[in-house]
């Protein structure tokens, strides 16, 4: 079974609703399935956004790349091996990632600043970046820790 990122709900709602509108199809399981991923991430939807040649999306963005080659660059980097970025913390064991957390991370946040999380090795990792890429580790640390005790869990120690 598919597990849509968080993130993924969020834009894809809003996806849809365009799509809907100009008669585009919208989705992406379908392409997840193939891809032999067990999530459904934005890297889906766009793959079928631009698989679909005669959608409204797929020829404006002919406009502006050969929608072949930014398939293969789609697929590529959702087939990249996937690991923290050198400034990224990882959640303490025992910690998840959830609901509470994930809202409290973007509370958490300095203006401007967005971030990533992913998993390795069985371990959640976040990185907070900002327009001109990364914050730094400090940042991130100082993201995580603040989040993580605004709901009085254990934060991240020094």
């Amino acid at each position: 079974m598919l597990s849509p990122t968080p993130h993924y709900y969020m834009v894809q709602g809003r996806a849809a609703e365009i799509a809907r509108a100009l008669g585009s199809p919208t989705g992406g399981a379908e392409v997840a399935a193939g891809m032999g991923d067990s999530h459904l991430g934005l890297e889906h939807a766009l793959l079928v956004m631009i698989r679909n040649r005669g959608t409204v999306p797929a020829r404006a963005l002919a406009g502006l790349a050969d929608l072949d080659s930014l398939d293969a660059a789609v697929v590529a980097a959702a087939s990249a091996p996937v690991g923290p970025h050198e400034d990224a913390v990882f959640v303490p064991e025992g910690q998840q990632l959830d609901s509470p957390l994930l809202e409290a991370i973007s509370g958490a946040l300095p203006e401007g600043a967005t971030f990533g999380f992913n998993g390795v090795g069985g371990r959640t990792w976040i990185h907070v970046f900002g327009p001109g890429g990364s914050l730094g580790r400090e940042i991130s640390y100082e993201v995580l820790n603040t989040a993580l005790t605004s709901l009085g869990r254990p934060g991240l120690g020094s």
